[in-house]
C-alpha cells in the first residue's frame, strides 16, 4: 500500500503538530527559525504561516499525511517568474519519503500558477535535503553561499527546476 501525502492550506488543528515542528531541536539545525524559548512563543509564527496559506499570490502549505500535519513547503522569494521554496518535515516523519512526495506536489503546483523556475537551498550538512531536490528532478546550481545562522557559518547549495510547459 503506497502512502500519499497531500499538501493543503493550514487548520487552527495544526497548531500543536506545527509548534512541534518549529521548535524542534533536529528541525531547527538546518531549517532557519527563531529560537522559540517555549512552544507557546512560537505560536505567533504558526498563525502567520496559516494566514499566509489562504493567500493567493503566496505559497505556504502544510505537508499532510492522513490528515496530520507533518511539515510545511513555503516561499522564501518571488522574483520575475522564479520562485524559491523553503520546506520542513517533523523529524518522525523523515526517511520516509514523505518530502520527496510533498516537494513534487509543490513543483507540479507551483508550475500550474505560471512560474517559470523553482529554486530550493539546502545546508551542505543535510545531504538528505539535497537528495530530495535531485530526486524531484531538480538540478544544482553552481550557485552556493555561506548563511550565518545561530552562531556558524553554513555553505548553502541551490538546485532549480524549469517549467518546460510554459
Amino acid at each position: 500500500m503506497t502512502i500519499v501525502v497531500t499538501l493543503r492550506q493550514f487548520q487552527k488543528e495544526d497548531m500543536v503538530r506545527m509548534l512541534d515542528i518549529l521548535t524542534d531541536k533536529i528541525v531547527n539545525k538546518t531549517y532557519m527559525l527563531p529560537d522559540f524559548a517555549e512552544k507557546a512563543d512560537a505560536i505567533p509564527l504558526f498563525k502567520r504561516l496559516m494566514a499566509l496559506s489562504q493567500e493567493s499570490g503566496r505559497y505556504v502549505r502544510c505537508i499532510s499525511l492522513d490528515g496530520l500535519c507533518i511539515g510545511f513547503i513555503n516561499d522564501v522569494e518571488i522574483k520575475d517568474g522564479k520562485i524559491e521554496l523553503g520546506y520542513v518535515i517533523h523529524p518522525d516523519s523523515q526517511c520516509k519519503g514523505y518530502m520527496t512526495q510533498a516537494l513534487q506536489l509543490a513543483i507540479t503546483e507551483v508550475f500550474q500558477l505560471g512560474y517559470r523556475r523553482i529554486v530550493c537551498g539546502a545546508f551542505t550538512e543535510n545531504p538528505a535535503s539535497s537528495r530530495v531536490m535531485e530526486k524531484c528532478g531538480m538540478v544544482r546550481s553552481d550557485f552556493t553561499e555561506v548563511i550565518p545562522y545561530r552562531g556558524e557559518d553554513h555553505l548553502c547549495v541551490y538546485y532549480s527546476k524549469e517549467n518546460t510547459i510554459c
